[in-house]
């Protein structure tokens, strides 16, 4: 849990902070680049002013908010995305026409809703 706190906290301040490559544990998914375009694009939140942008990088699917440093985001399921070192898992909503517009990001006990911006 400490190292948790020192990773958001480097982060947050500006340090650098070497961020594990989860990438190759057994419970994680491998999204085909068609896979990950259903889910890119920039999400906004009414309930917090952030936007969380997700794009492809080297074959993998990225989340970056506001202001912030991007971080890898790991798939559990189709509908389910984890960065564990911060606590992060985003659960998007069903798929609407052949793509994601929302979902809902936890963290510390916290729910935040975000949708897709037109």
């Amino acid at each position: 849990m400490n190292d948790i706190s020192i990773g958001l906290l480097s982060v947050l301040f500006g340090y650098d902070f070497d961020i594990t490559d989860f990438e190759e544990n057994e419970e994680y998914l491998q999204l085909t680049a068609d896979q990950i375009a259903l889910y890119t694009g920039d999400y906004s939140s009414e309930q917090m002013a952030l936007v969380i942008s997700l794009f492809e990088e080297g074959g993998r699917l990225m989340a970056q908010a506001t202001d912030q440093d991007a971080f890898p985001l790991h798939p559990v399921s189709e509908i389910i995305m984890k960065f564990d070192p911060a606590g992060i898992e985003i659960e998007f909503d069903e798929n609407e026409n052949g793509r994601y517009r929302s979902f809902v990001l936890k963290q510390n006990g916290q729910q935040y809703r975000f949708t897709l911006q037109d």
